[in-house]
C-alpha cells in the first residue's frame, strides 16, 4: 500500500510541477486575466525576441496584449487562422529552426507588412514577392468544392495558364507565397506554390488548407 501511495505521488507531483521545469508545450497560451504566466512563456517571449520580434521589449514571463498582437501577425503572414492563442502546432512552428528565416522576416515586417522576399516573379504585368518555407515543404489539404477541380497555374494570377487540376480532398505540399494578397470574387488571399504529383504550380489560397509538421 505505502509503494502503491508513493507511485501516486510521485505522478501526481509529475503533472503538478514538470510545467515548472520544461520549456516546451503544455498548455494553450492566450490572454486572460489574470494574466498567464511561467516558464513556457518566458521561453516563447525569448524566443521571438532572437526572431526580432522587438516590441515585446523583455521576457516578463507574462502572456498580454503585446504577446498577442505578435502572434496574430505571425498567424496572418504565415496563412493561419487569426486567433492570437499559441496552440501546439504554432508552438512547434515557431520553435522550429528551419522556420527561423521566414519568422524572421515576418519580425522586421514594418506597418506595412512589407516583408523581405526571397525572390520576385513578374506575371501579367504584376510583380509578386515570393516567401519561401524554410526547411522542408508543409502539407496541405485541396478544400472540397462540390466534385469541381481545382486550377493549378504557372505562376500567380488568374491570369496565368493552367498546367493541371487537383480534385478536393487530395493532400499536396506548399513550399512558398506570395506576400501581397490578390482579390478574386470579393475573396482576398495569397497565392501559394504546391506540388503534386512531381508537378509544382501556383493555387489561390482560398483553395489550400494549410497545415504544418508538428
Amino acid at each position: 500500500m505505502k509503494i502503491k501511495r508513493l507511485a501516486l505521488a510521485i505522478v501526481i507531483g509529475f503533472f503538478c510541477f514538470y510545467p515548472l521545469f520544461s520549456q516546451g508545450f503544455y498548455r494553450v497560451l492566450e490572454v486572460r486575466d489574470p494574466r498567464m504566466n511561467g516558464p513556457d512563456v518566458s521561453a516563447l517571449q525569448n524566443r521571438l525576441l532572437n526572431l526580432n520580434f522587438s516590441e515585446l521589449g523583455r521576457a516578463d514571463g507574462y502572456y498580454g496584449p503585446v504577446n498577442e498582437n505578435v502572434i496574430k501577425n505571425i498567424q496572418k503572414s504565415i496563412g493561419m487562422v487569426v486567433t492570437g492563442k499559441v496552440d501546439k502546432v504554432l508552438w512547434n512552428i515557431i520553435f522550429d529552426d528551419n522556420n527561423s528565416k521566414l519568422l524572421r522576416n515576418i519580425g522586421q515586417a514594418n506597418a506595412m507588412n512589407n516583408l523581405e522576399a526571397d525572390y520576385y516573379i513578374t506575371s501579367a504585368g504584376k510583380r509578386w514577392n515570393i516567401i519561401q518555407l524554410g526547411g522542408y515543404p508543409a502539407n496541405g489539404i485541396i478544400h472540397n468544392t462540390g466534385g469541381d477541380s481545382i486550377n493549378v497555374r504557372s505562376a500567380p494570377g488568374i491570369k496565368n495558364s493552367v498546367l493541371y487540376s487537383v480534385r478536393g480532398g487530395f493532400t499536396v505540399q506548399w513550399t512558398s507565397y506570395t506576400i501581397e494578397l490578390d482579390n478574386i470574387s470579393g475573396i482576398s488571399e495569397r497565392w501559394y506554390r504546391i506540388i503534386f504529383n512531381d508537378q509544382p504550380g501556383w493555387i489561390f489560397g482560398r483553395y489550400l488548407n494549410r497545415m504544418y509538421n508538428d
